[in-house]
């Protein structure tokens, strides 16, 4: 399942490469962008929807924990002037939720296990790892359909897994 994600970012990234080609103007930065922490901590997932043209930045939809954050981000990227068409920009806030996963393992080499037994002590643990989903950083597509540009900004978060024993 992490090779699939892992493919499925690689193949992204390829989309973006030649987007980022193809469109030598467009400067779209996510960098630095993260998922905004009071949406983190509320678990809460959405997508926020702007239009840019000549009137100007409109917001279509979006949930407010991520409007000032998208917006803010929008405002460093550089988006030429278009004769016609417009910026359709969509972000993607996606929650990914990590796991822990239990697994037993053997105490000791054969020889200790031999002297656990002995003494009705136990000779396997149960450790549970933790395996966060693969969180990626936030990356994008940018894609012209006619006289518009679609530009779809995917950004993951999710809160590290933990275990207490």
């Amino acid at each position: 399942m992490k090779l699939a994600g892992l493919l499925g970012y690689l193949v992204c990234f390829g989309v973006v490469a030649s987007a980022q080609r193809e469109n030598p103007g467009i400067v779209v930065d996510v960098k630095y962008f993260r998922y905004p922490a009071p949406a983190l901590s509320d678990r809460v997932f959405g997508v926020v929807s702007f239009e840019v043209s000549d009137a100007g930045l409109k917001l279509v939809y979006g949930h407010s924990l991520f409007v000032p954050a998208a917006q803010a981000n929008l405002a460093l990227w550089t988006l030429p002037r278009l004769e016609s068409g417009k910026y359709q920009i969509k972000y993607h806030f996606e929650y990914v939720s990590a796991e822990s996963v239990p697994e037993t393992t053997l105490i000791g080499n054969k020889f200790e296990r031999l002297f656990r037994r002995l003494f009705n002590a136990p000779t396997k643990r149960t450790v549970y790892s933790c395996y966060d989903s693969l969180i990626l950083p936030p990356h994008y597509t940018v894609l012209q359909e006619a006289r518009d540009y679609i530009i779809d900004v995917f950004v993951p978060g999710g809160l590290p897994c933990r275990r207490i024993d």
